[in-house]
């Protein structure tokens, strides 16, 4: 642009930058954005939410954080694509107190919560371990009154996966709507394209006992076929080995597969009478392990988790916002459960069928049985 007399401005920048980020080049989009001052261009929201989501893409979340925070010095107001490209930058490092922490500011700065902000929210939390604070931040969805999306529920998926409840919020989102390849699953066959490894165990799951167990009952072997993509059509947001998850819970499972020869992305599955008679055993309960998460609820179980909404002196480690925590129900009180969460984080709460009810929660709701 120099050696043709046009003067760069913040529109030829941001568009390059954004080039650069759309190239997988963070780099590059980076120092592109470190000359305009020198070039005597004035960064504004496009650029910064630009270069900070090509650090994103290319796994850089201390450069898209340290950029975030610059925001305020160089007199530029933060919006929803500077959040949501800064949270996903966090969601993909790991980093889910620093994303917790963004998405708790987003109100503050008098910025309306967004899927696309709690989705990298809830992954940061699930890749660190923090399935009730994933849980949680999918409760507070519906409080924002933001629909989840296919990919918040993927993010949900992965992080309850072997954990209490997936089996519940993969229902949910099959009555949704939300996976749309689902809606054309056939006994003979499940397309797991758009899905987590989470919630493409879960499928699979789904569909040999909702779709495969009635139709399978011959002595002679059939074969089916689960469609899992080798990943060349995969969003950005995915990066998980959907066909390694599918194998996994069908080795688990016992049942005989293969990768079909030239196609990497497509598994044969031989079903018989054998196989019959095992599933039915697993749907039975026989198996209460299943790693895919998939428990058995027992109505007399004293031991529930609970979505707390709370703002407390004694939680003030957390600050206002919620949690899913298990209690014990004793004489009518929900007590935490020592075995759970090992340390005192407030009194006990009042716990009825409608929900949580003290000085110390906003409001809460039953999950659902944590097990005895």
């Amino acid at each position: 642009m120099p050696g043709a007399q046009v003067q760069a401005n913040d529109v030829s920048f941001s568009a390059t930058i954004s080039a650069c980020e759309k190239g997988g080049q963070w780099q590059q989009a980076l120092a592109l954005f470190q000359t305009m001052p020198s070039a005597k261009v004035q960064a504004n929201d496009v650029s910064f939410s630009a270069t900070i989501s090509a650090c994103e893409k290319g796994g850089q979340w201390q450069q898209a954080l340290a950029l975030f925070r610059a925001m305020p010095a160089a007199q530029v107001q933060a919006n929803i694509y500077s959040f949501s490209a800064t949270i996903s930058a966090c969601g993909r490092g790991g980093q889910w107190q620093h994303a917790l922490a963004l998405l708790r500011a987003m109100p503050e700065a008098s910025i309306k919560t967004s899927d696309f902000c709690f989705a990298p929210a809830i992954s940061a939390c699930g890749k660190d371990g923090q399935w009730q604070q994933a849980l949680a931040l999918f409760f507070e969805m519906h409080h924002a009154e933001v629909e989840p999306n296919d990919v918040c529920y993927n993010c949900l998926l992965d992080a309850l996966r072997g954990k209490p409840f997936g089996d519940m919020y993969f229902e949910k989102a099959l009555q949704q709507g939300v996976f749309q390849t689902l809606a054309a699953a056939q006994p003979t066959s499940i397309d797991l394209h758009g899905l987590s490894e989470g919630a493409a165990q879960l499928a699979v799951w789904w569909w040999l006992h909702t779709l495969v167990l009635p139709e399978l009952g011959s002595a002679d072997c059939e074969i089916y076929e689960v469609i899992t993509g080798y990943g060349k059509s995969r969003r950005e947001w995915d990066t998980s080995d959907i066909r390694a998850a599918a194998m996994s819970l069908l080795q688990y499972l016992k049942i005989q597969f293969r990768i079909r020869p030239r196609n990497a992305g497509l598994l044969e599955l031989r079903l018989g009478e054998r196989d019959l008679q095992r599933l039915k055993e697993f749907s039975k309960g026989a198996h209460g392990e299943l790693e895919t998460g998939w428990p058995k609820v027992r109505s007399t179980s004293t031991r529930f988790l609970f979505w707390v909404s709370f703002n407390h002196p004694k939680w003030a480690k957390w600050g206002q916002g919620s949690l899913v925590m298990p209690f014990h129900l004793q004489g009518g009180r929900g007590v935490p459960s020592e075995k759970w969460f090992p340390t005192k984080t407030g009194p006990p709460l009042i716990v009825s069928a409608g929900g949580i009810h003290q000085g110390s929660a906003l409001g809460g709701s039953i999950v659902g049985d944590a097990g005895e």
